[in-house]
């Protein structure tokens, strides 16, 4: 019972601390027409639901589009793992599409993964970044770009966004919040708490 004891102080304490910081898990982050009115940045907002309205881009030669994600509302972690990016699209060419991941802060953009995928005609497209853990703080944004590749000469893409059964968009790791990391008095409200539960244990025992 002694041991039984001494496991369960400490193994109650992280079972509290994780309660009170808290994995959220993963966000689907589809591609929207909506602009994302960032000032000295032009491009498109990522939403969490699809509007139903489908609505597509034409890119020609090296032209790009950007969409951002709204602005993290507290300092967050993403954990390692992969960050998917799907689109629907159809090109005249056979030609790249380059996707770039990026993030959005004080510091302007900041790549954080790229690479591409070779598309010709009507397809969907999934390009997967593996990454370690992402730490954005609050304020700051996530930024995919597509960009049509510069080599296709009078050969355009089209993107198609909003649809249920080709839904274009970017799935990301779980996260969790640094914000919600216990305060002290936090800490010592659940020491205090499981160190009662532990004396009450021990009372018991005797």
């Amino acid at each position: 019972m002694g041991d039984r004891v001494r496991l369960v102080v400490p193994s109650t304490i992280l079972a509290l601390v994780f309660l009170l910081c808290g994995d959220v898990g993963a966000v689907d982050l589809y591609f929207s027409d909506e602009n994302a009115n960032i000032p000295g940045f032009g491009g498109k907002l990522m939403k969490e639901s699809i509007s139903g309205r489908e609505v597509t881009f034409t890119l020609e030669a090296n032209g790009n589009i950007k969409w951002f994600s709204e602005p993290m509302k507290e300092d967050v972690v993403f954990s390692a793992g992969k960050w998917e990016v799907k689109y629907w699209g159809s090109s005249t060419g056979n030609h790249r599409v380059y996707v770039r991941l990026y993030k959005l802060g004080e510091n302007g953009l900041v790549l954080v993964k790229s690479g591409f995928n070779v598309i010709s005609g009507e397809d969907d497209k999934t390009k997967i970044f593996e990454l370690e853990s992402l730490t954005l703080k609050k304020g700051e944004r996530i930024c995919l770009e597509i960009n049509w590749s510069k080599s296709a000469g009078s050969d355009t893409l089209t993107l198609y966004l909003n649809s249920a059964d080709h839904p274009s968009g970017l799935k990301t790791p779980h996260y969790s919040t640094l914000n919600q990391i216990p305060e002290f008095s936090q800490l010592t409200f659940v020491v205090a708490v499981t160190l009662a539960i532990g004396g009450f244990a021990i009372l018991r025992k005797n």
